[in-house]
C-alpha cells in the first residue's frame, strides 16, 4: 500500500509513491489537501501541481478512458479520494461540480491563450520569410 488512510476519504501519498498510473481505467478523482504531485506523460515530468485545492484524475472519468499521464508524490501528500464514478460523485458531493466546472474553464482558457500565442508566432515567422 502507497498510502495511509488518514479518514474515510482523505489519504497520505509518501513521496515516491504512485497515485495514478498512466493507462490504467478507475473511476476515481482527488483533490490535493497538501504537498507537491509530478504529472509524467511516457516517463517524462510535464508538470506539477502545488496549489492546495486542484483536482486531478478526472480527465479519463470524464472522457471515459485510461488514464492520461502518471501522478507521483513528489513531497509527502495529503489527498482526499472521490470514486464510484462521475455521477455517484456529482451526486453525492455537489462543491465538486463547482470546482469540476471551474478547472476545465482554467484549462481551456489557457489551452487557447497557448494556441493563439503560438499562431500569432508561427504567423510572424512565416510573414519574415516571404519577404
Amino acid at each position: 500500500m502507497d498510502y495511509l488512510k488518514i479518514s474515510e476519504r482523505q489519504r497520505l501519498y509518501r513521496a515516491g509513491s504512485i497515485i495514478i498510473r498512466e493507462g490504467d481505467s478507475e473511476q476515481t478523482m482527488f483533490i490535493l489537501d497538501r504537498g507537491t504531485l509530478g504529472v509524467f506523460r511516457e516517463g517524462k515530468l510535464i508538470t506539477q501541481i502545488e496549489k492546495e485545492g486542484v483536482l486531478f484524475g478526472e480527465m479519463s472519468e470524464l472522457l471515459g478512458g485510461a488514464r492520461t499521464a502518471t501522478i507521483k508524490a513528489l513531497s509527502d501528500c495529503l489527498v482526499t479520494v472521490y470514486t464510484g464514478g462521475i455521477d455517484r460523485i456529482v451526486r453525492d458531493f455537489p462543491e465538486i461540480s463547482k470546482k469540476l466546472i471551474q478547472i476545465l474553464a482554467e484549462r481551456l482558457k489557457d489551452t487557447t491563450e497557448r494556441y493563439y500565442a503560438f499562431k500569432v508566432k508561427v504567423t510572424k515567422k512565416e510573414s519574415a520569410s516571404t519577404e
